[in-house]
């Protein structure tokens, strides 16, 4: 039609939503009516969804078991360290540099990786490891675990072609209470839709990382996760003891950022037994497991390390509900306050 529009363009022009953000207040949705603009808002909702389950979008945390708060392991690993780099020194075709080796201020044994995207998901993860304090106390059966530290292993590859080096260890009790504890924590994030399905398959090996390609500082034109030679490093400590060391806590950590410690941040933290008491603060009311006979009865702390986090109480609230959504309509647009959902229905790992 000359000089107007065709029903096809004015069709498709209903149907158009806009997005805007006006100064100061939240992203505001407009459009012809409110069947476009819940379609808008839908799609919105989907992508960070959609982002989550793609592998191009990394972990933003995870839930560790620091080892560095053990002075003596740090001060072994800086050692292991300058003498792994003065031998590179000295035969560079190694493919060997200080960016692939493990932060010793950050060693720490990985339990499960998390993508939360949000605030909402942060506060929910902490929540949940709070919540399952006492189901991780009472895997741990209110006693101390300690783990040892020997040798050195491949996670990928083999000595002359490594990409992981990690020291594996061992439960020094040797009944599994380590295990079964992690175990407590992975369902639970599990449970809560917080992990990704084919995560979730994949089966719990602590281990502590010492070395790994991925952290190399990349140059121009080099390939990615490039492997390096690790069999001076299999020769001198394939037999190390590198200690034995009394897991303290679970910790919530954030990725690529850091506490005064040098630590990764933390978002949470639930202590492990320290004596062969357990005390919970239940609110208002203060009630306490009664001890076994020749335990030690002092009150272990409510946190571990620099992180202090209230015991848990056991009382499951459920997920944070979701924010309220108005809608305001006009003759000619239809506007929605538009807040992504605090739970998406997919799973993060």
């Amino acid at each position: 039609m000359k000089g107007g529009q065709s029903s096809s363009d004015k069709h498709k022009k209903q149907q158009v939503a806009t997005v805007r953000r006006p100064i100061s207040t939240e992203p505001v949705i407009e459009a012809a009516s409110v069947k476009n603009v819940n379609r808008a808002s839908e799609k919105i909702t989907n992508v960070p969804e959609q982002a989550v389950k793609s592998p191009n979008l990394d972990f933003t945390h995870f839930v560790s078991l620091p080892l560095a708060i053990h002075r003596e392991l740090v001060e072994k690993l800086e050692g292991f360290q300058k003498s792994v780099l003065e031998e590179v020194n000295m035969i560079p075709a190694m493919g060997i540099e200080r960016s692939i080796f493990i932060n010793p201020q950050t060693f720490h044994l990985t339990v499960l990786m998390l993508k939360l995207w949000n605030k909402d998901r942060v506060a929910m993860a902490t929540k949940i490891l709070k919540e399952i304090s006492l189901k991780v106390m009472d895997a741990l059966e209110n006693r101390p675990v300690s783990i040892r530290l020997r040798g050195v292993a491949c996670m990928r590859g083999s000595p002359a072609n490594a990409h992981v080096v990690y020291a594996p260890i061992e439960e020094v009790s040797g009944d599994g209470r380590l295990l079964r504890a992690c175990q407590v924590i992975i369902d639970a994030y599990v449970e809560a839709g917080l992990v990704l399905q084919k995560d979730a398959r994949h089966s719990l090996k602590l281990h502590a990382t010492l070395m790994n390609s991925r952290h190399r500082k990349r140059k121009i034109h080099t390939i990615r996760n490039d492997s390096f030679d690790a069999r001076n490093i299999f020769k001198r400590y394939g037999l190390e003891d590198w200690g034995e060391y009394v897991i303290r806590e679970a910790h919530l950590s954030q990725r690529f950022v850091y506490d005064k410690s040098g630590y990764f941040h933390c978002c949470g933290s639930i202590p492990f037994p320290k004596s062969g008491r357990l005390f919970v603060d239940s609110g208002s009311n203060s009630q306490s497991k009664q001890p076994a006979a020749g335990r030690d009865h002092r009150q272990p702390p409510s946190a571990v390390g620099h992180h202090h986090l209230p015991q848990a109480t056991g009382h499951h609230r459920g997920p944070p509900l979701p924010p309220k959504t108005t809608v305001a309509t006009s003759s000619s647009t239809t506007t929605r306050r538009h807040r992504p959902p605090p739970r998406a229905s997919c799973h993060l790992l």
